[in-house]
Parts: C-alpha cells; sequence; structure tokens
C-alpha cells in the first residue's frame, strides 16, 4: 500500500494500495479494517473511512483508507516506551537490565537496546497462549481476543511483530 499525508489534516493519512484477490471479502487487510471501523479500542487504529475501488468490469482492483497516522515503536521516546510498558503489563517493570525476566521472557544485552522487540515478544506470545496472565490491559486482551476470532473464520492470519505494530502517540492511546 502507498501511504499519503494530508497537508489539511497531519494527524490523518491516505492508504491507497490494489487488490491482491478478486474480491474484497478475500483480502484479509481489507476485512480486519471492516471489523474495526466502529471499534474505539486503542490497540486498534481510527478508521473514517473504508472505500473499495472497482475496476471498469465491476470487479474488485482495491481500496483508499484514511485513519489516524500511526507512529512505530522505534519513534518512541524511553518516557512513551515505559508507560506503554507499565500499561500493558499493569505494573513497573526493569525492562533496560539484562537478565531480568519481564513477562516470561529473560531481557538479553541486545533486546535491552531494542524494547520495541521486547514488547512484540510479549504481545506475540499472549496472542498465541490466550491463557497467559502476563498482560493486563483488558483492552489489548480484547484486541488480540478479536484477532483470534477472526483467525478461526479464515479472516487474519497471524501477523504480529513489532515492526508491523504502531502506537497512537496521544495521552488517550497505548
Amino acid at each position: 500500500a502507498n501511504v499519503y499525508r494530508r497537508k489539511s489534516d497531519p494527524n490523518t493519512v491516505t492508504k491507497v494500495a490494489r487488490a491482491v484477490t478478486h474480491k474484497s471479502s478475500d483480502d484479509g487487510y481489507v476485512g480486519f479494517i471492516q471489523h474495526i471501523i466502529d471499534m474505539h479500542n486503542p490497540y486498534f487504529p481510527q478508521v473514517s473511512e473504508l472505500k473499495e475501488i472497482v475496476d471498469r468490469d465491476g470487479e474488485f482492483a482495491g481500496y483508499v483508507v484514511r485513519m489516524e497516522k500511526l507512529q512505530t515503536m522505534h519513534q518512541l521516546s524511553d518516557e512513551e516506551i515505559d508507560a506503554l510498558m507499565h500499561k500493558i503489563l499493569g505494573e513497573e517493570v526493569n525492562f533496560r537490565t539484562p537478565g531480568a525476566v519481564v513477562g516470561g521472557f529473560t531481557v538479553s544485552k541486545s533486546v535491552a537496546r531494542d524494547t520495541p522487540r521486547l514488547i512484540g515478544a510479549i504481545i506475540e506470545d499472549q496472542y498465541q497462549n490466550p491463557n497467559s496472565s502476563v498482560i493486563k490491559d483488558p483492552a489489548l486482551l480484547e484486541a488480540l481476543d478479536m484477532l483470534r476470532k477472526l483467525a478461526k473464520k479464515g479472516q487474519y492470519s497471524q501477523d504480529l511483530h513489532e515492526g508491523n505494530m504502531m502506537i497512537r502517540r496521544t495521552p488517550y492511546g497505548p
């Protein structure tokens, strides 16, 4: 997908993508957006518009999504990362010290320098192990549960990793 910033609204982006399937109902991203468009979970992007593009023959050709602008976890300050970890785990944790255990993971030297990788691993582990009690944030647990339900229906394939987790940089979002 190509992502375009809007000069009139610096907090919004427009994503435009070609179809990867012949029907919009078979496109995983379109299905995901259709499920979250009316949700108000802070772990999902706020989407204001989804338009499907059809070609001259009426076939699905792609989509346009207008949504809030998000940041990668690597763009967050140490203070923002601390707040995110506290929100997710429900407690303050020492995740910058090699050898510390956080969410069942032992922090290595490389992870201590790359906290987003640790956050991604904790969230992915909770997705894979729904009975885990590491994550305490009910909104994140609800978001992961919805993704599992979509996966069971074949409408989502697990794609959780720190490079694909975007963050809302406001006092209201994670």
